[in-house]
C-alpha cells in the first residue's frame, strides 16, 4: 500500500539546488518524502528566479535570487518563507527587472506568489500569521 512504501522510503538527506528546492523540502526536519507539490514549488522558484534575474545582455542570462544562493538550506527555506509571507519581500526580489517582466510578474506570477504563499501557511501550521 501507498502508506506502506512510504514508511520504507523515509529520505536520509536533500537533493537539489537551494535556490530552486520547494519551500517544504527546505524547512521540514527530517526531510519530508518527495512528493508532486514540490516539482510544481521547484518550477514556481525557477519562474521567480528567471523573471527576476534575466538580463539578456549577459553572457549568463539567468541566475539564481542572489538572497537564496546560500549552502544553508534552512536559512534558504526561512528567507523563501519571508518572500512568501510579504509583498515587500515580493516587490524588493522584482524591482529590478527589465520592462518586458514586469507586467507577467504583476499579473501571473504575483496570482502564483498568492497561491504558494497560502499554500505555506496552510502547510507550516502559521494560520494565525497574515502577510503584510
Amino acid at each position: 500500500t501507498a502508506a506502506t512504501s512510504e514508511v520504507q522510503l523515509q529520505p536520509w538527506f536533500r537533493t537539489g539546488v537551494g535556490p530552486l528546492m520547494a519551500i517544504g523540502l527546505l524547512l521540514s526536519e527530517p526531510p519530508p518524502l518527495y512528493k508532486y507539490r514540490h516539482d510544481l514549488g521547484s518550477l514556481f522558484y525557477t519562474f521567480v528566479c528567471a523573471a527576476a534575474t534575466f538580463d539578456p545582455n549577459c553572457e549568463q542570462k539567468i541566475s539564481v535570487t542572489e538572497a537564496w544562493n546560500s549552502h544553508d538550506l534552512g536559512l534558504v527555506g526561512f528567507l523563501k518563507r519571508q518572500f512568501l509571507m510579504g509583498t515587500a519581500g515580493f516587490d524588493a526580489a522584482f524591482e529590478p527587472v527589465r520592462a518586458d517582466f514586469k507586467s507577467p510578474i504583476a499579473g501571473y506570477l504575483y496570482d502564483l506568489w498568492m497561491l504558494f504563499g497560502d499554500a505555506a501557511l496552510l502547510s507550516f501550521g502559521t494560520q494565525n500569521l497574515k502577510r503584510r
